[in-house]
């Protein structure tokens, strides 16, 4: 990092059409939520798949698709609650794949626990 500069000037501004999406998106707009889910959940699948696949999850597609249904849910619950707590301090990408892997993570992590061959 160049002298003077702080860690909020090496990253990335938010782009004004993610801050404007979330706006709308948070404001109840259900157009605005269709392209947020069109733009984000191949995303969202895409990180959540991966964490399951390295899980070891029997079926990591299906239930990557649970963990995106479930992190797409969560952003709307209480009113939007989650969405609106987004601040922009990273890209709207990078924060949804914080998201999905979290929520993957707790997902392996509620998995019956697996039966050992004798």
């Amino acid at each position: 990092m160049p002298p003077g500069a702080t860690e909020d000037d090496a990253r990335p501004p938010l782009r004004p059409d993610e801050r404007a999406l979330v706006a709308a998106c948070v404001a109840g707009d259900e157009a605005a939520w269709e392209r947020f889910d069109r733009r984000y959940r191949p995303l969202v699948v895409r990180v959540a798949r991966d964490a399951c696949t390295r899980g070891r999850a029997a079926d990591p597609q299906a239930m990557a698709e649970d963990v995106a249904a479930d992190v797409l849910a969560h952003l709307l619950a209480d009113d939007r609650r989650a969405l609106s707590r987004f601040e922009g301090r990273s890209s709207l990408a990078t924060w949804l794949t914080v998201l999905a892997r979290r929520r993957a993570g707790r997902a392996l992590e509620a998995r019956p626990a697996r039966r050992r061959a004798r």
